[in-house]
């Protein structure tokens, strides 16, 4: 369950009577690896939802453009 680097630094910890002291160590591991995924996920997460945003504007623009557009041609109005 643990990956072999913990288990080295907890039993190097109970053998030299140093185990708070490489448990702390172990703790600021998983955090550091922790806060390097979640700015990982932050980076991918933010242009993702960009291109979302985009996406919902377009169909929001097409979905009022396109019935004016239908209205102009009904009329004979081709430039509009």
């Amino acid at each position: 369950m643990f990956p072999p680097i913990a288990i080295y630094l907890i039993r190097t910890g109970e053998e030299t009577g140093q185990l708070g002291q490489m448990l702390l160590l172990i703790a600021k591991n998983y955090e550091t690896d922790l806060n390097e995924m979640i700015d990982r996920a932050t980076g991918l997460i933010s242009p993702i939802m960009l291109i979302f945003m985009a996406l919902i504007v377009g169909f929001i623009i097409m979905a009022i453009a396109g019935p004016i557009m239908q209205g102009g041609q009904a009329f004979g109005l081709e430039g509009a």
